[in-house]
């Protein structure tokens, strides 16, 4: 994400976006809640927990696309609504200066 912000080249953001679909990929529900894993071993993949929600936030923050913006499976309730929530929803102390 650090190569976007130097170069403006949106092509760099393919790598975390591939990555998150991997997770997703290999995602399971457990309690209706998406878990990923974040470790592999020899063994395969462990230390399954839920997907971070800066991750998806982060990616959909610097490219402003719609389809990163629907990125926000098992996410918790109150993050996937900040996600999705159109500007005019944000309170007012909340908004940009």
């Amino acid at each position: 994400m650090n190569a976007l912000l130097l170069t403006g080249d949106t092509g760099y953001l393919e790598i975390p976006r591939g990555q998150l679909a991997r997770l997703i990929e290999l995602g399971r529900s457990d309690g209706g809640r998406l878990q990923v894993p974040h470790r592999h071993t020899d063994a395969g993949w462990t230390s399954w927990r839920p997907l971070e929600p800066h991750t998806v936030g982060q990616l959909w923050y610097l490219s402003q696309a719609q389809a990163d913006r629907a990125r926000r499976p098992g996410l918790p309730p109150e993050v996937a609504a900040l996600v999705s929530a159109p500007d005019a929803d944000v309170p007012s102390d909340r908004q940009p200066r």
